[in-house]
């Protein structure tokens, strides 16, 4: 730097000279005597030149000798513009307790200090501003030591300090609270809470009275065991040791609250609280868990924001420990690995939400992320593929102490938001979203079709997480008819030629009446969508915006998506429905058969037409009927007598010029 100012200097001595009018035998450039601890500096150099005055045409000669120069040097930043964090970011503290950040404030010109400049400070609780701003300045050493009180909500606290020299210079940091709050329930679906400590266990706590966790209020809790053998009415849940009837899991109990898992808790009574147990120490290391083939709840084992796709990584062979062998989320084949995952609404309502979103489905969708945090304090549902390489035993999940901030002011994460209008025939998406009577929601579910999507499980999908409580739900099956094809949130497929034909599976953890709701606004003009086998019969989505379908435990329905010429098969009007069905369905029975039973006021005859789900016709069958109950029986073969396989199949019962529509299920 010094040897660039020392040439600037000579230019503009040659410059001076050239333009005087008067010989120079001896210039002297600012020979004032300054020091090197004055604003400008003193540089010497040893010059000599002759040559023409250009101004007097006379020659002249500069004798070589030892000039000294004085540059001038103005900064050309502002003063105290630059904030540079001592202490206090990423503190865990209880709320209403002070919090303490001690800060440099620097001249990004020359890097010194800087004395008496002003620095605010403004507090967000959860992505909302809580109190007034402070202010706080600087002492002679260019320091700025802060106290500032926390409000009385537990979860996150994000500092914005701002040098008052430059406003958009400006410094955040993070404060989490020592203990996460379980809202009361009165209604358990909307208030069960999915948490995660980010302490190692310690032994000796109150409360709830186990290891790692020390708990306030009544709270039951529970943990998903991806190795557990399902119960009909825990699933694999296992209940936290020592919780009492009726909430003690059949399924089998656990006694340690661990660092990278999570766990379900509800109150019951009045608000309470999980917080870390006394001498808890968060890790500030590389962390490990197992994660088994099925559903796993995971949380962020350390005390700040980490990257679900770049600080989270997998290892496909659970015996070694050497963390270089993991491979990040974001790297791992999504069509072999499933690399999203699941976290709670605390929001009313409940449901899900998932991140983060695939490829090019981001023009049809808003407030994505593809790159999803993971929060201190909170739960995360992440799913192994059975056939996931590597994982048939376990794997090991790798988490990596990289401190993040969240990406935007507002820390709620976000999902896949629908963006409506934006359809075309190889992008569209119908959003679909349940509600029960308790105003429990499941409302990020959908059906589409997407540039990159394949056929079967791919990374456009997005599976469906284990339900808990008084839940309702929506359930996707990409194989329509297939009841061993998994639940998923979100199916996408390639663009259809035909036809396309989802199952859409409602259930509830209660008898209630769910109201299905759905979007058709960005299907293509050129399509017609339609839902088959609910209580109104066939429904065409983009006359009507929802349905209510009664649950004893849950309903199977058809949604369909094809040109107008292929949708015949599919609007033809109904007959009686209460007097006309299929047994048994899904069928056949012990003899292969299935049997249509219809009334008829007065003989006539009857035509059984069946196609599946492309609209092709696959049998047809007639015979007299008679007034009163009748029975068709079919022996599920197509026209060349050969069995059919699983599937839905649609099917047309024709009397009189009355068609009743509706569709049936083979299951091998």
């Amino acid at each position: 730097m010094a040897a660039l100012i020392i040439i600037i200097c000579v230019a503009l001595a040659y410059a001076f000279l050239t333009s005087t009018n008067n010989q120079i035998t001896e210039p002297v450039l600012d020979g004032g005597g300054d020091t090197l601890a004055s604003a400008g500096h003193i540089f010497q150099t040893s010059v000599g030149q002759v040559g023409v005055d250009t101004a007097s045409s006379a020659g002249y000669a500069f004798r070589p000798g030892l000039f000294y120069m004085r540059l001038g040097i103005t900064a050309s930043a502002t003063r105290g513009d630059s904030l540079i964090v001592v202490s206090g970011n990423h503190q865990v503290i209880a709320n209403g307790e002070t919090a303490t950040f001690v800060i440099d404030v620097k001249d990004s010109g020359t890097c010194g200090p800087i004395s008496n400049a002003r620095v605010d400070f403004m507090v967000e609780y959860e992505g909302t501003a809580v109190g007034t701003t402070e202010t706080a300045a600087s002492d002679a050493a260019g320091r700025v030591s802060k106290s500032i009180v926390l409000a009385s909500g537990d979860g996150f606290y994000l500092v914005t300090a701002t040098p008052a020299a430059a406003p958009n210079q400006k410094t955040q940091l993070a404060v989490y609270t020592n203990q996460r709050k379980i809202l009361v329930s009165t209604d358990t679906n909307k208030k069960w809470t999915m948490f995660a400590p980010f302490a190692k266990p310690v032994a000796g706590v109150n409360g709830i009275g186990v290891n790692g966790v020390a708990g306030v209020g009544s709270l039951i809790i529970y943990r998903w065991d991806p190795k557990a053998t399902p119960d009909a009415a825990f699933q694999q849940y296992l209940s936290v040791s020592g919780q009492a009837s009726p909430n003690n899991s059949t399924v089998g109990t656990f006694s340690d609250f661990i660092a990278g898992r999570a766990y379900f808790a509800l109150s019951k009574g009045a608000d309470a609280t999980v917080g870390l147990s006394a001498g808890s120490t968060a890790s500030d290391s590389p962390y490990q868990i197992l994660v088994h083939p099925g559903w796993n709840m995971i949380g962020n084992p350390f005390q700040h924001y980490i990257d679900w796709t770049v600080d989270v990584r997998l290892d496909t062979d659970a015996s070694d420990t050497m963390l270089s062998k993991s491979v990040q989320m974001s790297n791992l084949d999504a069509n072999s690995y499933h690399t999203k995952i699941y976290w709670r609404k605390e929001s009313a309502g409940g449901g899900y939400v998932f991140g983060p979103a695939t490829g090019s489905i981001s023009t049809a969708l808003t407030t994505f992320d593809t790159t999803v945090q993971m929060k201190p304090w909170s739960g995360f549902w992440m799913k192994i593929p059975d056939a996931a390489p590597g994982c048939a035993t376990g794997c090991t999940l790798a988490f990596y102490p990289n401190k993040r901030l969240p990406q935007t002011t507002n820390v709620k994460m976000q999902a896949p938001t629908y963006r409506e209008g934006t359809g075309t025939v190889d992008q569209w998406i119908i959003p679909l979203k349940a509600t029960g009577p308790n105003g429990a929601v499941d409302d990020y579910n959908y059906v589409g079709v997407a540039p990159g999507a394949r056929e079967g499980r791919d990374g456009y999908d997005a599976y469906k997480a284990p339900a808990i409580g008084d839940f309702v739900q929506v359930g996707i099956r990409e194989l329509a008819g297939n009841p061993q094809s998994p639940l998923l949130a979100a199916s996408l497929i390639p663009q259809i030629s035909t036809t396309a034909a989802w199952d859409v599976v409602v259930s509830a953890g209660a008898s209630w009446p769910v109201t299905l709701a759905w979007d058709a606004g960005a299907i293509p003009n050129d399509y017609g969508a339609y839902l088959i086998g609910g209580p109104e019969g066939v429904v065409d989505l983009r006359k009507k915006s929802s349905t209510v379908v009664q649950l004893n435990s849950e309903a199977t329905l058809t949604l369909v998506v094809r040109t107008p010429e292929y949708l015949s098969a599919f609007l033809s009007a109904p007959l009686s429905k209460e007097n006309t069905f299929v047994y048994p369905n899904p069928g056949p029975d012990a003899s292969g058969n299935m049997t249509f039973k219809y009334n008829l006021q007065s003989a006539s005859g009857v035509k059984l037409k069946i196609f599946d789900v492309g609209g092709k016709p696959v049998k047809e069958l007639a015979q007299s009927g008679s007034a009163g109950s009748n029975g068709l029986t079919w022996d599920t073969t197509n026209k060349n007598g050969q069995k059919l396989g699983t599937g839905v199949y649609i099917y047309i019962l024709e009397s009189g010029g009355v068609k009743l529509v509706d569709k049936l299920a083979i299951t091998r």
